[in-house]
């Protein structure tokens, strides 16, 4: 369930790596390992928003369209 009002959520993140290294993503976003933050209830910035994301679904639609077309039309007869 989304909040009533807007609000920003902060994802505190420990990361390991395979030689040990631990970093934590826990810091202020001016900081060189920032937390991740999420804005939600916030209203729509606008007609650039979701623009691109509109153009690649509909360009994967189309893609997906022409490749079940082409594997559903019938064979052609093998030639001697």
């Amino acid at each position: 369930m989304n909040p009533l009002e807007p609000t920003v959520l902060k994802w505190d993140v420990v990361q390991t790596y395979a030689d040990g290294l631990v970093v934590e993503w826990t810091g202020p976003v001016d900081s060189s390992t920032p937390a991740s933050l999420t804005s939600v209830g916030v209203e729509d910035a606008g007609p650039t928003s979701g623009g691109s994301g509109t153009l690649l679904g509909g360009a994967a639609l189309l893609i997906a369209l022409v490749s079940l077309g082409l594997t559903l039309r019938p064979s052609s007869p093998a030639r001697a």
